[in-house]
């Protein structure tokens, strides 16, 4: 889910340009706290109150989740400077950044792990902790949305539930 704080606010959205800014305000709002003209590809997730993230509570956020979150996994464009053609491995390095500034002010945007290990010493764990997807990149690749050049690799270890996308984008700014 693309995520971008513009000038004249937030907007959340998922893949599909489906607007979600009135549905989570809370993630809108930490959004805030992200510098002008940035924006962040990642994943809304809500989780119980075990700390296990749930795809039905995210679909009945208002009266279920724990915690509504927003984690991110990319930073496409940072003060105003697009990154899609920088390798990944840099782009992690300043949303390391990003999020390093983002814990001091708000607990609701969260930075995804970065683990080098075999698909197979890592399955277990991910079907352990109920996680649906493992999304593998590799570290000198661009950014590619929705392609399937090789680039990235997304592999289903739960089956029963599906993957939501999303992010925040500024609405009255081109893209370009």
């Amino acid at each position: 889910m693309p995520s971008r704080k513009g000038f004249n606010g937030v907007t959340l959205w998922s893949r599909r340009g489906n607007r979600f800014t009135d549905q989570f305000p809370t993630v809108a709002g930490a959004c805030e706290h992200l510098p002008p003209d940035t924006l962040l590809d990642g994943e809304i997730i809500a989780s119980d109150q075990n700390g296990r993230v749930s795809f039905n509570m995210l679909q009945n956020h208002r009266s279920q989740a724990q915690a509504i979150l927003f984690y991110a996994f990319d930073v496409l464009i940072h003060r105003g400077r697009r990154l899609i053609h920088v390798p990944l491995e840099t782009r992690r390095e300043l949303l390391g950044e990003i999020a390093g500034d983002l814990k001091t002010r708000t607990p609701l945007i969260g930075l995804s792990d970065t683990l080098n290990t075999s698909p197979a010493d890592f399955i277990p764990l991910v079907k352990e902790f109920g996680f649906e997807v493992i999304i593998a990149k590799r570290r000198d690749a661009c950014y590619e949305s929705g392609k399937r050049s090789g680039a990235w690799l997304k592999y289903k270890v739960n089956k029963a539930q599906a993957l939501v996308i999303g992010g925040i984008r500024q609405a009255t700014r081109s893209m370009r």
